[in-house]
Protein backbone atom coordinates (compact mmCIF):
# COMPACT_ATOMS: atom_id res chain seq x y z
CA UNK A 1 0.00 0.00 0.00
CA UNK A 2 2.94 2.32 0.89
CA UNK A 3 4.84 1.98 -2.79
CA UNK A 4 1.75 2.71 -4.22
CA UNK A 5 0.87 5.88 -2.38
CA UNK A 6 4.81 7.15 -3.07
CA UNK A 7 4.11 6.36 -6.84
CA UNK A 8 0.97 8.13 -7.08
CA UNK A 9 2.90 10.91 -4.86
CA UNK A 10 5.32 10.72 -7.78
CA UNK A 11 2.92 11.05 -10.74
CA UNK A 12 0.91 13.78 -9.62
CA UNK A 13 4.35 15.42 -8.41
CA UNK A 14 5.90 15.08 -11.89
CA UNK A 15 2.45 16.22 -13.12
CA UNK A 16 2.51 19.93 -11.27
CA UNK A 17 6.58 20.09 -12.01
CA UNK A 18 5.98 19.62 -15.20
CA UNK A 19 3.23 18.73 -16.65
CA UNK A 20 2.00 20.78 -19.95
CA UNK A 21 5.05 22.22 -20.61
CA UNK A 22 5.68 21.66 -24.19
CA UNK A 23 9.36 22.83 -24.10
CA UNK A 24 9.97 19.35 -22.42
CA UNK A 25 10.39 16.35 -24.40
CA UNK A 26 9.39 12.88 -23.26
CA UNK A 27 13.44 11.65 -22.62
CA UNK A 28 13.66 15.19 -20.37
CA UNK A 29 10.99 14.36 -18.35
CA UNK A 30 11.73 10.77 -17.85
CA UNK A 31 15.20 11.70 -16.50
CA UNK A 32 13.59 14.49 -14.50
CA UNK A 33 11.18 12.27 -13.31
CA UNK A 34 13.71 9.63 -12.30
CA UNK A 35 16.27 12.10 -10.59
CA UNK A 36 13.00 13.99 -8.38
CA UNK A 37 11.92 9.51 -7.34
CA UNK A 38 15.35 9.07 -6.56
CA UNK A 39 16.05 12.10 -4.23
CA UNK A 40 12.27 11.44 -2.49
CA UNK A 41 13.62 8.05 -1.73
CA UNK A 42 16.94 8.73 -0.53
CA UNK A 43 15.00 11.44 1.78
CA UNK A 44 12.47 9.35 2.71
CA UNK A 45 13.81 5.64 2.85
CA UNK A 46 17.73 5.97 3.41
CA UNK A 47 19.28 4.68 6.65
CA UNK A 48 20.75 7.92 7.85
CA UNK A 49 19.41 11.40 7.38
CA UNK A 50 19.92 13.30 3.95
CA UNK A 51 20.83 16.26 2.51
CA UNK A 52 18.86 16.86 -0.50
CA UNK A 53 20.54 20.38 -1.03
CA UNK A 54 23.83 18.96 -0.59
CA UNK A 55 23.50 16.05 -2.97
CA UNK A 56 21.33 18.03 -5.76
CA UNK A 57 24.70 20.34 -5.89
CA UNK A 58 27.03 17.69 -5.54
CA UNK A 59 25.30 15.86 -8.67
CA UNK A 60 25.30 19.00 -10.86
CA UNK A 61 28.71 19.66 -10.29
CA UNK A 62 29.60 16.15 -11.71
CA UNK A 63 27.19 16.07 -14.71
CA UNK A 64 29.07 19.30 -15.73
CA UNK A 65 32.43 17.61 -14.85
CA UNK A 66 31.55 15.12 -17.52
CA UNK A 67 30.53 17.47 -20.47
CA UNK A 68 34.19 19.18 -20.59
CA UNK A 69 36.70 21.35 -18.72
CA UNK A 70 34.81 24.73 -19.34
CA UNK A 71 31.58 23.93 -18.04
CA UNK A 72 31.35 24.73 -14.16
CA UNK A 73 28.44 25.27 -11.67
CA UNK A 74 28.74 28.12 -9.43
CA UNK A 75 26.58 28.00 -5.78
CA UNK A 76 23.77 31.29 -5.72
CA UNK A 77 26.25 32.04 -2.52
CA UNK A 78 29.16 32.11 -4.89
CA UNK A 79 28.37 34.17 -8.05
CA UNK A 80 29.00 37.04 -6.40
CA UNK A 81 32.61 36.67 -5.64
CA UNK A 82 33.07 35.41 -9.36
CA UNK A 83 31.79 38.39 -11.18
CA UNK A 84 34.00 40.54 -9.06
CA UNK A 85 36.73 40.10 -11.29
CA UNK A 86 33.89 41.47 -14.26
CA UNK A 87 33.50 44.58 -12.72
CA UNK A 88 35.65 47.94 -12.89
CA UNK A 89 37.90 48.88 -15.59
CA UNK A 90 40.13 46.66 -17.68
CA UNK A 91 43.48 48.33 -18.76
CA UNK A 92 45.75 47.47 -21.61
CA UNK A 93 43.78 44.83 -24.10
CA UNK A 94 42.16 47.91 -26.13
CA UNK A 95 39.11 46.73 -26.14
CA UNK A 96 35.47 48.41 -25.07
CA UNK A 97 32.79 45.95 -24.09
CA UNK A 98 29.43 45.73 -22.63
CA UNK A 99 27.55 43.34 -20.53
CA UNK A 100 23.51 42.33 -21.72
CA UNK A 101 21.91 40.11 -19.85
CA UNK A 102 25.14 38.43 -18.39
CA UNK A 103 26.76 38.55 -21.83
CA UNK A 104 29.80 39.99 -22.81
CA UNK A 105 29.77 41.51 -25.67
CA UNK A 106 32.78 43.28 -27.78
CA UNK A 107 31.67 46.97 -28.61
CA UNK A 108 34.86 48.22 -29.76
CA UNK A 109 38.30 46.74 -30.22
CA UNK A 110 40.16 50.38 -31.02
CA UNK A 111 40.14 52.26 -27.73
CA UNK A 112 43.39 54.58 -29.16
CA UNK A 113 43.79 55.84 -24.91
CA UNK A 114 44.39 52.38 -23.83
CA UNK A 115 48.16 51.42 -23.53
CA UNK A 116 48.00 49.48 -26.39
CA UNK A 117 48.19 52.52 -28.95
Amino acid sequence: MKSILIATLLSLSSVFMYGQNPLLEPDFRQSAEKFTALLYHLDQNYVDSVDTDELVEKAIVKILAELDPHSVYIPAKDVKKANEGLEGNFEGIGIQFNILKDTITVVSQRCYKSPRF
